[in-house]
């Protein structure tokens, strides 16, 4: 009976990691350009918005970042620089697929970029329900909620615990998601 039981966990095992492989070719089928997105809350002029640019952009200069993701296992952006004179940051997360959050969910989590393997591979025991991470863990600086197809999200966090040539990284915590779906978040000196 364990023979059995066993040649279908091998069978479910291979059937996830198929789909993860397919995922991962289609999430590099995509012409959506990835730019470096940087804010200046001294400058009070408005930037233009994505459709007036046509590309991905800040929404304004006041340290609040759009990123955009969708079913193609992708940010819009793989580096955010925030200047040293914000206060706060705030993060707006918008799911532009089509996908439910427990097919295709997606979040924003913030973590020195020494801790991000070990992070998400600590979230996935944590299911859906607790956003596939142990917020109780300190070394998870700032996060989003998972959101699916259609959905968005915010979060604000002080830049306070932000330091200037630290390595940080943002990336989505979803199981086999944070491999692809990562960038670089630096603070200007």
């Amino acid at each position: 009976m364990s023979i059995f039981a066993n040649l279908k966990t091998s069978t479910n095992f291979i059937f996830y990691q198929a789909w993860y492989v397919i995922l991962v070719i289609l999430s590099g089928c995509s012409n959506e350009s990835i730019d470096t997105v940087i804010v200046d809350s001294s400058d009070p002029k408005t930037e233009q918005s994505d459709t007036e640019q046509g590309k991905p952009g800040p929404s304004s200069a006041s340290c609040s970042f759009d990123i955009i993701v969708g079913d193609n296992l992708r940010f819009n952006v793989n580096e955010i620089v925030v200047k040293k004179t914000c206060a706060d940051v705030s993060i707006n997360l918008k799911h532009e697929g089509k996908l439910a959050a427990k097919m295709m969910g997606h979040n924003w989590v913030l973590t020195k970029a020494s801790d991000v393997t070990e992070i998400a591979a600590e979230g996935i025991s944590a299911g859906l329900v607790n956003n596939y991470l142990n917020t109780e863990d300190n070394r998870i600086l700032a996060w989003t909620k998972i959101i699916g197809g259609g959905e968005e999200t915010s979060i604000s966090f002080s830049a306070e615990r932000l330091v200037a040539g630290e390595d940080y990284t943002f990336f989505c915590s979803f199981p086999g998601h944070s491999y692809g779906m990562r960038g670089t978040l630096n603070i200007e000196s």
